[in-house]
């Protein structure tokens, strides 16, 4: 599992969110704006999640999500937000946010939304895996030997 990261300016709730989350083992890291968050992007990785506040000090969480696309991030992104406006939360979904969560929350429906979120990522990535997976003797074997290969700096050549 990756990191949260955490966008929040302010800084009382953005200790909160980071706190209620490591309790319940989750990895977290935090920018206080947007500049902060595009920064701390340079670092991500594929299994990391964007929590990002809709409002923003130097501009908007939906600002950094069109950064993202443009830079072509493909981090799962939350909008959070005390100004709950339907036209934003559409805007967000439409840019490819996986979810709007209005403030202030419950911790039990940030937890709910992050693990649906992982097990969507989870089984996407099972999907991807499987997706030439056969189940005859002579296709494990294969995979048997590939594995072997796969672990050194040799190549390895499959004929058939």
């Amino acid at each position: 599992m990756g990191t949260i990261i955490v966008v929040e300016d302010n800084p009382v709730y953005s200790t909160y969110v980071c706190t209620i989350l490591e309790k319940n083992g989750f990895q977290t890291r935090s920018a206080g704006s947007l500049s902060s968050a595009r920064k701390l992007l340079a670092g991500c990785e594929e299994d990391d999640i964007i929590l990002a506040d809709l409002r923003l000090p130097d501009g908007d969480g939906i600002e950094l999500l069109e950064w993202m696309n443009e830079q072509h991030y493909r981090i799962p992104f939350i909008v959070m937000t005390q100004h709950a406006e339907v036209l934003s939360a559409v805007r967000a979904m439409k840019l490819g946010a996986e979810d709007y969560l209005p403030k202030p929350f419950q911790p039990e429906a940030l937890y709910t939304m992050l693990n649906g979120l992982l097990r969507r990522k989870e089984a996407a990535k099972e999907r991807n895996r499987l997706i030439f997976r056969r189940e005859s003797k002579q296709s494990r074997e294969v995979e048997r030997r590939a594995a072997l290969v796969g672990s050194t700096d040799l190549s390895g050549l499959i004929r058939g």
